[in-house]
This record gives structure tokens, sequence and C-alpha cells, in this order.
């Protein structure tokens, strides 16, 4: 892991894991140990997000939905980080860290 983006912090903590990206809520059966990866966190999603490591959220800022989820259920968040969806990669390898908003890849 050589590269970096950043993004705004929006629940602290340090996760590591593999990237799940989400086009249907029944790929979130496999979500164990897996970092989240979206363009928007909807409502819809709220019941799966138990177990995530992490989540990283494309657009909105750290008064969305998904950032209020992320610090309810104290998972690491993300949020603001640009082309995240078209950035990583599925089952791709990154670490986290919620303080600085900083992710390694």
């Amino acid at each position: 892991m050589n590269k970096f983006i950043r993004g705004d912090p929006a629940f602290v903590g340090k996760a590591t894991g593999k990237i799940i990206k989400v086009d249907s809520i029944m790929k979130l059966k496999e979500k164990k140990g897996r970092i989240l990866v979206v363009k928007n966190l909807t409502p819809d999603l709220t019941p799966f997000l138990f177990d995530l490591e992490g989540i990283i959220i494309e657009m909105g800022g750290i008064l969305t939905h998904g950032t209020i989820v992320a610090r309810e259920l104290k998972i690491p968040c993300i949020v603001g980080v640009k082309n995240a969806t078209s950035l990583f990669s599925e089952n791709q390898s990154i670490e986290m860290d919620g303080g600085t908003g900083e992710i390694n890849y």
C-alpha cells in the first residue's frame, strides 16, 4: 500500500480490510470484516451495516445519513472521498483512519 487519498473524517477509528461495493442488498450478507464503499448510504442499507470494519462514502458531509449511522454503530467512517467507487476495486485491501480521513491502498 503505497498510495493514499483523503476525505473528511466522520467517525474515529482505524480499519483494515477488503473493499465491498454494493450493487445489491443481498451482497451485504458477505460483509463481515469488510470496508463498505458507496456513493451515498441510503436508509434501506442501514440494517445491513453491522459487522462492517469501516465505511467510505463518496458524497455528502458529516451530517448525512451514513455518517450519523456510522457514529451510532461506532464504525470508522470517512465521507467526501471523491471518485471512491471508481478508484477502489472489489476485494482490494485498504487501511483507513476515520480520525484523519486518510485511506492507504
